[in-house]
């Protein structure tokens, strides 16, 4: 699951900055995080939020996480055509079920 998160969290990253999409410096959670969490919420939790933000304190999936009110917030201000090119973005990775290889690129972070 956690390979999900990671894959589904790069993918919008990447349409944010092609997007252009700022996030204000006192955000906790950028814009990618937080279509992330709607993500995976809707995959696996039937989009409880409530029961989503749980399960992602426990597994700390993300750095810092907002409150309930200030998710559901955060997720209804993302703008629609955002969430069409998101899903876009998803259909054209997904599309070849039978590939199973995913090439993030990454570098060591001090913990």
């Amino acid at each position: 699951m956690l390979d999900q998160i990671v894959v589904i969290y790069c993918i919008f990253d990447e349409v944010s900055k092609t997007l252009n999409i700022k996030d204000d410096v006192q955000c906790k959670m950028s814009s990618a995080e937080v279509m992330t969490f709607a993500i995976l919420s809707a995959n696996l939790y039937g989009s409880d939020y409530r029961k989503t933000r749980l399960v992602a304190l426990a597994h700390r999936y993300f750095p810092k996480i907002l409150s309930h009110s200030q998710l559901v917030r955060r997720i209804h201000q993302i703008p629609q055509r955002v969430w069409y090119t998101l899903f876009l973005a998803l259909q054209v990775v997904l599309r070849n079920k039978d590939r199973q290889l995913f090439i993030v690129d990454s570098f060591p972070v001090k913990t």
